[in-house]
């Protein structure tokens, strides 16, 4: 015997089985979109980043970790990577984003050029480098994710 033909023999046995393949198909849709939500979700997020700083002096005397030596610090970001932007925290809360360079799986690189700076997204490895003025700064350090706080508003 058959599955239809079984389905046939008993009273209603076909509606209930339309039922439950339509209510299964609405529960796998609904599934998917709670998966979805997730991962755009992980897609926001704050970084705490600590690191090492070196700054020298360039120019006809080489002067390194100019004037104090390393320093150690922190520094957080706001990331958006569904819009592309990023800001510095906390001076973010009011201020314009700025655009991300480049996003991919392996690094998020918030800027390049003068100013370059990166992070590694399976570790959260950070780095930053700065060169103006006869004047060079270099941060290594790592990031971590925190809750989200948002951009806030920027001044009209």
């Amino acid at each position: 015997m058959t599955k239809t033909a079984a389905a046939d023999t008993i009273p209603g046995m076909r509606a209930a089985l339309t039922i439950l393949a339509l209510f299964m198909a609405f529960a796998w849709r609904a599934d998917a979109s709670v998966v979805k939500q997730r991962a755009d979700l992980t897609k926001q997020f704050d970084l705490m980043c600590t690191f090492k700083q070196h700054a020298w002096k360039y120019g006809p005397h080489f002067h390194w970790d100019y004037p104090y030596g390393p320093t150690h610090s922190h520094r957080g970001y706001v990331v958006d990577l569904n819009k592309g932007e990023f800001c510095e925290a906390p001076s973010c809360h009011g201020l314009p984003t700025e655009r991300l360079a480049h996003v991919d799986d392996k690094m998020i690189v918030f800027s390049t050029g003068a100013v370059h700076m990166s992070m590694r997204r399976k570790d959260g490895r950070y780095y930053f480098k700065l060169y103006a003025g006869g004047e060079a700064r270099v941060e290594r350090g790592w990031c971590r994710k925190m809750r989200f706080s948002g951009f806030g508003q920027a001044p009209r």
